[in-house]
């Protein structure tokens, strides 16, 4: 199991007998993707200050190193893998594209 403050929680999978309809549920994001907020969402997050993106930054390192820690490899990190919980809270996912 992948527990980790800074992994975006995956909280149900919704089977279906077709693959492409299978359903993942993850907890909450109530920000977005950094990319969103970076690119989409831009006016009402006119620009983000230094310590968000350093304690952003910081969060996805701690992710990482809990992933190489257990012999993971992201392969996917982009602004589109981190989302942002809160503004103060960051989370990876797309853990599926990992390896191990």
């Amino acid at each position: 199991h992948l527990h980790h403050p800074n992994l975006l929680l995956l909280l149900l999978v919704c089977l279906s007998g077709n693959l492409e309809q299978v359903r993942l549920v993850y907890e909450r994001v109530g920000v977005g993707s950094l990319y969103t907020v970076l690119h989409k969402r831009s006016s009402e997050f006119p620009g983000l200050l230094s310590d968000q993106i350093v304690r952003i930054l910081f969060q996805v390192c701690e992710a990482l190193l809990f992933l190489h820690s257990r012999g993971y490899v992201h392969r996917s990190l982009s602004s589109h893998a981190v989302h942002l919980v809160t503004t103060d809270l960051a989370k990876l996912c797309n853990l599926e594209y990992m390896e191990e």
